[in-house]
C-alpha cells in the first residue's frame, strides 16, 4: 500500500510543479518519501525543486541522495547542475560525461561541460567541447542557439 500512496504523492508533486505550487509539491513529495524512504525520484524531483528555487546546497543534498539510489540520466544531468552552479566543476563534468556516455544523443550536455572548463579558465578545452557540441547535431549553430536558449529560459526545446 505504501508503494502505491508513494507513487501517487510523486505523481501530484510533478502536477503541482507544472501548476508552480512547489511548496505544496514539496510537501507531497515529502510525504512520497514518509511512504517509501528508498524513492530515488522523490529525492530527485526534490532536489530540482530546491534547484529551480535558488537552494542550491540543498538541492545538492537531494540529488546525491537520488544517485546514491538509483544512477540514473536525469539524476546526472541535475546533479551537474546543481554541481556547475555551486562551483564543483570536476564533479559536474563528470556527471555530465556520465549522461552522455549512457545517452550519446544529449550532445547538449557538452555545452554544460564545455562551460565547466570555460569557468576554470581552461578555454582551449571549453571551445574543444562547444565544437564536439556542435559536431553533433546537424542543425544550423544559430538555430540550435536560440534552442539552447529557449530551454535555458525554461520553455520547450
Amino acid at each position: 500500500m505504501a508503494r502505491w500512496k508513494a507513487f501517487w504523492e510523486v505523481r501530484r508533486a510533478l502536477k503541482l510543479y507544472d501548476r508552480k505550487a512547489y511548496v505544496d509539491a514539496e510537501a507531497a513529495l515529502g510525504r512520497a518519501l514518509a511512504c517509501r524512504p528508498d524513492l530515488p525520484e522523490a529525492d530527485q524531483y526534490r532536489g530540482i525543486l530546491a534547484l529551480k528555487q535558488g537552494r542550491l546546497e540543498e538541492a545538492l543534498g537531494h540529488l546525491r541522495r537520488a544517485w546514491e539510489k538509483e544512477e540514473d540520466i536525469p539524476v546526472a544531468v541535475a546533479l551537474g547542475a546543481a554541481e556547475l552552479l555551486t562551483g564543483r566543476f570536476d564533479e559536474a563534468r563528470d556527471h555530465f560525461e556520465k549522461a552522455i556516455a549512457a545517452f550519446p544523443v544529449l550532445y547538449d550536455l557538452r555545452f554544460h561541460v564545455g562551460l565547466a572548463w570555460f569557468r576554470q579558465k581552461k578555454r582551449r578545452r571549453a571551445v574543444a567541447e562547444f565544437h564536439r557540441m556542435v559536431q553533433g547535431d546537424d542543425e544550423p549553430l544559430f538555430t540550435r542557439l536560440d534552442r539552447l536558449r529557449r530551454v535555458a529560459a525554461g520553455g520547450q526545446p
